[in-house]
């Protein structure tokens, strides 16, 4: 599915009836913990920043707690690779996967080496021991299944993602955390469906088009979204990956 069709914005920063962004530097609060900013602060990029390529610009940013930066940045090698997987058809989505694994074929012979750093074969282990490949489709097309073990991980990690993205667009927002609906587009293809959730998608984006924000990088990385004019934290976000996967994420429901 190309995301030019869903009219979202260039990475520089748009936004119509609510013209001003909160500046990462006056931030009060931090988005990961919900809890008062202290003098330990960093800016924490709230799409992984391996996600983008080398000279991507405007990638967003808030200011969080060190400790509770360094803990996110744990989880941001694996969320990046759970993505590439769910958009395998896409090229380079496919090229990042297969370099992980290439390094970590390389890392095997160390695993049992005690001291021995090998975290792409421990990222891969982390990854494979909890998917399988369903039934071969027409086209050698295959649906993944992802273990309750990692959908949860996965879900956890997206709804602060997009708490954060809505909180960055949106002055004086503190939202609770969303609903998703998420879908991998090659699933919904091959169901029939994927027209449709598109359609539903573009009335969201449509019916927004007075208030709307958002940024894309390419093919890569794109989201867009509204608040409603009642309150800051109300509202939607839709978020796409490679154009293979996309996460719709509802405030205030």
């Amino acid at each position: 599915m190309n995301s030019k069709k869903l009219n979202i914005p260039s990475s520089d920063y748009i936004s119509i009836r609510y013209s001003e962004k909160i500046d990462p530097s006056k931030s009060t609060n931090c988005y990961l913990c919900s809890k008062p900013l202290d003098d330990k602060i960093s800016p924490d990029h709230i799409i992984p920043n391996h996600l983008f390529n080398k000279n991507d610009p405007c990638r967003p940013k808030l200011y969080v707690h060190g400790k509770c930066n360094n803990l996110k940045s744990k989880e941001d090698q694996w969320f990046i690779k759970q993505i590439q997987l769910r958009s395998y058809f896409d090229q380079a989505a496919k090229k990042g996967f297969i370099k992980m694994m290439d390094k970590a074929v390389q890392e095997k012979p160390d695993a049992y080496i005690i001291g021995k750093k090998i975290p792409n074969y421990k990222l891969a282990r982390g990854i494979f021991d909890n998917v399988s490949w369903g039934l071969e489709f027409s086209g050698g097309l295959r649906q993944l299944k992802i273990s309750k073990l990692n959908t949860l991980r996965f879900k956890n990690y997206v709804e602060t993602m997009a708490r954060g993205l809505f909180i960055r667009n949106v002055v004086g927002s503190r939202p609770a955390k969303p609903k998703l609906i998420m879908k991998q587009y090659i699933d919904l293809q091959l169901r029939n469906k994927l027209n449709g959730f598109m359609e539903a998608i573009t009335g969201f984006i449509q019916s927004s088009e007075s208030s709307k924000f958002g940024q894309k990088w390419g093919n890569r990385v794109s989201y867009i979204g509204s608040r409603v004019k009642e309150t800051h934290n109300k509202g939607f976000l839709f978020i796409q990956f490679y154009s293979q996967f996309g996460i719709l994420a509802t405030f205030g429901n």
